[in-house]
């Protein structure tokens, strides 16, 4: 879990990929948790059974503990952003969630204030081939729609620009700049 923060896991794959019963996983999930090695992102939905029963996303509560305790064979920048966006939401003490479509886009991010969704976020480290760009608005695209936010960020390495999509603006913005002045690019 470490290892791979941001991706999705249920106790049965964590039991199949350690040899192990669901509930043995689900034990040691939760003394993770508990030990506060990493935190938990549920998906949104306005439904409490739905958030409930979906897979759900981890994430280590420090990069630097991720690293000197993981086997790495890449440099894994994009896992690492994520990561760190991820700890700067938190550190905002906002609630945040991650968003699936039944055709399966993905948007890493959906912070909620009150009652309803403020702001979309994907982080996308290397935006340079085109077929990333598009995968990554396409995700914010469909996000927007259903969940009626007018906009959306893809946090970069080092790209800054903004489109504008069905009357719907996704902008990219660099993450150092995100995490400087993240008010400037909040809806």
């Amino acid at each position: 879990m470490l290892t791979n923060p941001g991706a999705l896991y249920s106790s049965n794959s964590v039991a199949q990929a350690v040899g192990t019963a669901p509930e043995t996983a689900e034990k040691y999930i939760g003394y993770l948790k508990e030990s506060l090695l990493i935190y938990e992102l549920p998906i949104f939905s306005f439904k409490l059974k739905t958030q409930f029963k979906q897979n759900k996303k981890t994430y280590p509560v420090d990069t630097g503990v991720r690293n000197a305790v993981c086997l790495r064979f890449s440099q894994d920048t994009g896992r690492l952003a994520e990561t760190v966006v991820f700890l700067e939401i938190k550190r905002r003490n906002s609630e945040v969630y991650y968003w699936k479509s039944p055709d399966g886009y993905e948007v890493d991010f959906v912070v909620k204030q009150g009652q309803k969704p403020t702001e979309l976020i994907q982080v996308s480290w290397d935006v340079s081939d085109e077929a990333t760009q598009m995968r990554e608005e396409r995700a914010l695209q469909c996000a927007m729609e259903e969940l009626d936010v007018n906009s959306g960020i893809i946090l970069t390495e080092d790209e800054e620009s903004s489109v504008e999509k069905n009357g719907k603006v996704i902008k990219y913005v660099p993450i150092w700049k995100w995490l400087l002045v993240s008010s400037e690019y909040m809806p």
